[in-house]
């Protein structure tokens, strides 16, 4: 999941709000990744993702810069799927805005004005769940785990020897 995820992610640049007038641009840093089982008896678990973010808006194109600070949360879900001979396909849900989690903070009334004119929480949740979903596909060869492959490995590098 870390390898997957990486470090950082980066938003933008993006242009929303009303007539494009409000443009943003953040880095977030990705914190630890917790994993617990899917619910259900389902073969599968799911992720939470956090992040530290730090957004630049600006609004017009002569505006002033305003930097937010926030958190985010991304809510993966994935299922194990067994797939013939003996391989494994992990499926991560392609993600949803919805499945993001944003928290901007604003430190003053121009920065709460911009922040609501351009729904910025909204737009960055959007953005993030993009970024996600390119960087799973970017990945596919990681998300799939031939077994065979791998127990043929573990016997070739002596634990067949360690048998006999």
């Amino acid at each position: 999941m870390a390898r997957i995820a990486g470090e950082r992610i980066e938003v933008g640049p993006l242009r929303f709000g009303p007539g494009g007038a409000v443009a943003a641009q953040g880095v977030g840093l990705i914190g630890a990744i917790e994993v617990t089982p899917a619910m259900g008896g389902a073969l599968g678990f799911n992720a939470v993702v956090p992040g530290d973010l730090t957004i630049d808006l600006t609004a017009g194109s002569a505006g002033r810069r305003h930097r937010y600070e926030g958190s985010v949360s991304v809510r993966l879900h994935i299922r194990v799927l067994l797939q013939p001979p003996a391989a494994v396909l992990l499926e991560v849900t392609p993600l949803q805005p919805s499945d993001v989690s944003v928290q901007l903070q604003t430190s003053g009334v121009a920065t709460f004005v911009l922040q609501t004119l351009g729904d910025a929480d909204r737009e960055v949740a959007a953005q993030v769940a993009t970024v996600v979903n390119e960087r799973v596909a970017a990945v596919a060869d990681l998300r799939r785990v031939n077994l065979a492959a791998l127990l043929d490995r573990a016997w070739d590098d002596e634990f067949g020897a360690r048998l006999l």
